[in-house]
Parts: structure tokens; sequence; C-alpha cells
């Protein structure tokens, strides 16, 4: 550690003195300098970062949409590219070239007019593997999805439902604009919530106690 003006040698006693040198030392080397289009400001009580991105962000997840139909950029769960019903073809991997695309459905929306796109994933009967997973247009699960929980809705990607080996991720929040009757189109914005692969681990019913799966996910 020459260059921060002191040594520190194997056994020595760590003396306030010598605290406080590698504290200072260890915050003089925290600097952090601004890429393309990223300015950094370091300052007493913090760092401030500005940023300007010419081109969009290119993520897992990251969803594209028409009116009428969804692009979704490759992302995995537990290493695993799920599939999508494509309007074409069947189940298809999301990693698939030319990718697939889901169509939006007018139907799969909730009273209020918001719907989501989900990753759904299915364990297999040991609770150790995914057997299936698949990116699909729902509404708010209501209680008739889920026969364990009574407000199922704050449970999203959280406690199973219906056979209680499956369970939601979201990835993306639609909510309806305007529906044209007379072109049949329908508009919508969206946020995108997941952007990066996911890890995902599931905890069985412990038999007795309760009947809800717990389903935790985490960015990989």
């Amino acid at each position: 550690m020459a260059e921060t003006g002191f040594t520190v040698r194997h056994g020595e006693p760590v003396t306030a003195e010598l605290w406080n040198k590698m504290v200072a030392a260890a915050r003089a080397a925290q600097v952090c300098f601004g890429g393309e289009n990223v300015n950094i400001r370091q300052i007493p009580h913090g760092t401030t970062i500005n940023s300007r991105f010419v081109r969009s962000w290119v993520h897992p997840w990251r969803m594209q949409a028409s009116y009428t139909h969804a692009l979704f950029h490759p992302g995995t769960i537990n290493g695993i590219s799920p599939t999508i019903k494509a309007s074409r073809g069947g189940d298809i991997k999301l990693s698939n070239n030319p990718p697939p695309t889901l169509a939006i459905s007018p139907s799969e929306w909730d009273d209020s007019g918001f719907a989501w796109m989900v990753l759904e994933i299915t364990m297999d009967d040991d609770w150790r593997q995914i057997k299936k997973a698949q990116i699909l247009q729902r509404p708010n699960i209501t209680r008739e999805d889920s026969k364990h929980v009574d407000t199922p809705q704050l449970y999203l990607g959280y406690a199973g439902f219906n056979d209680s080996h499956t369970a939601r991720y979201p990835l993306v929040r639609l909510q309806r604009v305007q529906n044209v009757a007379a072109g049949g189109q329908l508009r919508f914005s969206y946020w995108q919530v997941a952007m990066f692969n996911l890890q995902h681990k599931a905890v069985p019913p412990i038999e007795g106690q309760t009947s809800i799966s717990r389903h935790y996910f985490w960015p990989a």
C-alpha cells in the first residue's frame, strides 16, 4: 500500500491512527468515472449520477409492443428459456431466432383496465425442477385463480395458486387507454417490471401447517 503513504505489516496492531489512515485510503480509492453520456459528480454527502441514453437499454424480458402483438427480448429463469404460445407455430422458445410474438388479447384485462405480462412457471412433483415456463398475458389474479389466499393479487410471484405448483412473476404491467370499437383496436400503455434474468426456488406447503407454497424469485 505504498501509494497510500503508509505500510501495514502482518501482525501489526490496529491502532486508532492506523485505522483512520486505512479509512482515508479506502475513501480515496472510491473514485468513479462517468462513461459515455454519463456524468458523475461526487460531493461531501454522496454522489450524483446523471445519464442520457441515446439508444434504449436492451435487457432481459424487455417488451416491445404494437397494439396487437408483443415481442420480448430473451430472458431466462434458472437458466431456462420460457416459451410463448405464438400466433403461428404453437409453443416457441423465447430464445428462438426469429423470436416468437405474443398476441395481445382483448379479453385478458380486469374490470379496471389493467393486465400483466407474466412469467408463469410450474414445478415438478418433487418441487426441484421447473417443468414448464411460459410468458402469458393475464389480468390480476382473482380469488377464483387462487385457492389459498383471500387477496391473491398481493401474492403475485410469491404464493402458489391452483394446485400450488404454479406461480407467476410480473414482467410488464399494462393499462388499457382506449378501445376503438369501430376498428377493434386496443390501445394501452405499459411499464416494464422485470429487467434481469431470474433465479427461483419453491418451498412446498408444510403438511398440517399451511396449504400455501412459497415461490422466491431474485435477479440472476
